[in-house]
């Protein structure tokens, strides 16, 4: 079931091992390696997720990729364990830019089987943007409200009930209703920050109660996939508390999959070269949401503050990966 929804959004490691918001020059980078029958190519900030279908496909059983940096940069990156990992834990690695092409690799029964694995995916207004994008791609997430126990088979998806700028409250809707479906089938529990979760005074805090809510939804079996937090255009500083917390996330759940909207997002596809601002990445200019190239469902974006995706082509695109990175979890 499509939804709109109309919103002002506020100014907010790769193992190679099988098993549901860092400066550039430090950041995750892809040193090949890995099962299967092609390995990750190498990129600046990018990520090393690569897979196919279960039996090696044209990326093998395993996320491929390399090590992870150790980058740093901007303020609230902290170290930490990640929690128990449950019975069944998936496959490692972080899916970025080159989960697109690994995504359209995929034959169709592959591809299906996001649509058998059942996920949810909590949310604000940039992944009302990836679900717009999935849906047009031939994947739609089925609505779910926060906190739903009948969750459909397959891609489900919906809004939190705690505004942007309260990530506390995201959190503990997140672990609330990922716990409630734990023994109805689920099978990854996804969220994502929005751009106001993420900022100076408040990163710190999301962590500790994120890495807290994915231990305890680990020990009840379900996957957790993880999602950097989006950034913005035209304010480095934020983006550099949401670049350290893409950071405290890769060296805290090095064991999980990873969708690194950062890298895609701050990934010019004109050149293939980073967006970057007083040495931080932002989501590129030309894959913003403006009144060229609108977000389908949120509108145009102001000058700077903001960081929603055009619809066309971009959030069609990037959604690729995300939609590969939730296959990879689920594995």
């Amino acid at each position: 079931m499509r939804r709109f929804v109309f919103s002002v959004c506020l100014a907010t490691p790769l193992l190679t091992l099988a098993c549901g918001s860092d400066q550039p020059a430090n950041s995750p980078e892809s040193t090949g390696g890995g099962a299967g029958t092609s390995n990750a190519g190498s990129g600046n900030g990018g990520s090393g997720a690569q897979g196919g279908s279960d039996n090696g496909g044209s990326g093998g059983t395993a996320a491929s990729g390399g090590t992870a940096g150790s980058g740093a940069g901007g303020s609230g990156a902290s170290a930490g364990n990640g929690g128990s990992g449950g019975s069944n834990p998936g496959q490692p690695g972080v899916v970025g830019m080159d989960g697109m092409g690994a995504w359209d690799a995929l034959p169709a029964g592959e591809k299906a089987k996001v649509t058998t694995n059942t996920s949810f995916f909590l949310h604000q207004s940039v992944g009302q943007d990836l679900e717009d994008g999935a849906e047009a791609n031939g994947f739609s997430f089925e609505y779910c409200t926060s906190g739903a126990t009948d969750l459909a088979q397959g891609l489900n998806g919906g809004l939190f009930s705690s505004s942007n700028g309260d990530p506390a409250g995201k959190i503990a809707e997140f672990r609330s209703m990922a716990l409630a479906n734990a023994s109805g089938g689920l099978r990854v529990a996804i969220m994502k920050f929005g751009y106001a979760d993420i900022v100076e005074g408040k990163a710190v805090g999301a962590q500790t109660a994120y890495q807290s809510a994915v231990a305890d939804i680990k020990a009840a079996g379900v996957r957790v996939l993880h999602v950097t937090p989006p950034f913005v255009y035209n304010v480095p500083a934020e983006n550099a508390t949401k670049m350290a917390t893409r950071t405290w996330m890769m060296n805290t759940f090095k064991d999980d999959i990873i969708f690194d909207l950062e890298d895609v997002e701050s990934t010019n596809p004109d050149d293939n070269s980073r967006c970057e601002r007083g040495g931080s990445w932002e989501i590129c200019d030309n894959v913003r949401s403006t009144s060229g190239c609108p977000s389908q469902s949120q509108g145009v974006d102001a000058p700077s503050g903001q960081g929603h995706i055009c619809f066309n082509p971009h959030a069609q695109r990037l959604s690729k990966a995300f939609l590969y990175a939730i296959y990879l979890a689920a594995k």
